[in-house]
């Protein structure tokens, strides 16, 4: 006895391609609302951009024929690169799919190929699967009614001499009724949503990995200060943390409160806000800079505003006394972290070795409206991902037209380009993304 599920029953994927003109070929994701030829093209124009050559749209099998055929024409088009590294041609090869093995086989199941790009996967496992359970169960169903009715016919036989005969009837009813429902599954779920049936492919995209360049977290470096000739041990009060630690231990009324790189505490007061500029410091010092810095950030303002009346420049951290410096080293090394001393992750400067002592840095944050354009947290491993890119280049692009040099390792912090040290500084446009020196 033979059967056959609806296609659309076991696949109901939509897969659509994109040509490029360099001959490259690649798998695009769409949703059931995009499923046609038109969203095909439009997804693929979007997706490839000036690249884009052709676009193909096919569900069912044939869309998984489709998508295997490009997957070879990209692994070709990958292999034709010679002169890309082989490290960098392995990374962009996409890595080898496994087929799963049950512990307890179902007869008749064959699970297709995963279809590997290099952004996502597609596999179509739980639609096999379920198929196979489904045809296991009708033919294993076929066969209990088919005894059931053997038997409900040996019933009616031997009851006809003049026993009940209802018995019998009654036992081939059922079955025939089980066996008619079984097999109409298809057909109630297609009548009540059509949805019921579709059993789409899984896709699962890549997770994207970027380089994250080492951060110093030292933003008066040892080539400024030779460049300078000033030596590290007159600007830094501790230039290690087994240092630090014993200057923390020690009582903070005899901690120094100024070095070279220092300014006199008269000299900045708290920069007032003003169109397109938000001081976010607080009453402390930490909203305090130069009456020459806060003129360019009245400035930076202005330029931010006459770009979008949305976005405004939000200062969050500027002067800091030594002693605080110092005091930020401490809080660090008490929580036992002390990677982040100079290290990787939210870095603090060695106290003294930063510009914010000397009242021209500045740490800043874009927003439009209440969005953050760049990384609100401050963190230099956070900073570094690609959805602020465009936010940290406007920023950079604001502050170098007010007169702002940017350290090049951290997106949020400006320097008055006129006070400012040379070394791992930069301006719009070439600032650097990921921020590194």
């Amino acid at each position: 006895m033979g059967f056959s599920l609806p296609s659309s029953f076991a696949f109901a994927d939509g897969t659509c391609v994109c040509t490029t003109k360099d001959t490259d070929c690649r798998a695009v994701s769409l949703s059931v609302s995009q499923q046609s030829t038109n969203s095909c093209k439009e997804v693929c124009v979007k997706d490839v951009g000036k690249s884009f050559a052709s676009s193909e749209f096919a569900d069912g099998t044939e869309g998984e024929i489709l998508a295997s055929s490009c997957q070879k024409k990209h692994n070709a088009f990958l292999a034709s690169k010679t002169d890309s590294s082989s490290d960098t041609s392995a990374s962009k090869t996409p890595s080898a799919t496994t087929t799963p093995i049950l512990n307890v086989p179902i007869p008749g199941l064959s699970f297709s190929k995963a279809i590997a790009t290099t952004t996502s996967v597609k596999s179509s496992f739980l639609a096999d699967y379920l198929s196979a359970v489904y045809k296991f169960l009708i033919f294993a169903s076929i066969t209990i009614a088919i005894v059931m009715v053997m038997v409900g016919g040996l019933q009616y036989v031997m009851a006809a001499s003049g026993g009940d005969v209802s018995k019998g009837k009654t036992r081939i009813t059922n079955a025939l009724t089980g066996l008619v429902l079984l097999l109409g599954v298809y057909l109630i779920l297609y009548t009540s949503n059509p949805q019921l049936t579709l059993m789409k492919t899984i896709e699962l995209q890549n997770v994207q990995t970027v380089e994250v360049p080492e951060h110093k977290g030292d933003v008066v470096s040892d080539e400024q200060m030779a460049s300078s000739g000033i030596s590290a041990s007159s600007i830094r009060v501790c230039g290690n943390p087994e240092a630090c630690k014993t200057l923390c231990a020690t009582d903070k009324n005899t901690w120094p409160s100024s070095n070279p790189k220092t300014i006199d505490p008269n000299l900045v007061s708290k920069a007032p806000n003003a169109p397109g500029f938000v001081n976010e410091g607080g009453s402390g010092p930490k909203g305090q800079v130069t009456k020459e810095v806060q003129d360019a950030l009245k400035k930076a303002g202005e330029i931010a505003q006459s770009m979008d009346s949305a976005y405004t420049i939000h200062l969050i951290s500027a002067y800091r006394p030594l002693k605080r410096q110092i005091e930020m080293v401490c809080d660090v090394i008490a929580t036992g972290d002390e990677k982040k001393i100079a290290g990787i992750g939210t870095a603090i400067a060695y106290p003294g070795g930063s510009n914010h002592g000397s009242g021209i840095a500045i740490d800043i944050m874009l927003k439009k409206g209440s969005t953050a354009l760049t990384d609100p947290s401050f963190n230099t491993t956070n900073q570094q991902n690609q959805k602020y890119k465009d936010g940290a280049q406007l920023l950079s692009q604001i502050m170098t037209q007010a007169g702002f040099v940017r350290y090049a390792e951290e997106i949020w912090h400006f320097e008055l380009k006129s006070k400012a040290d040379t070394y791992c500084r930069c301006s719009y446009p070439n600032c650097p993304f990921p921020a590194h020196c």
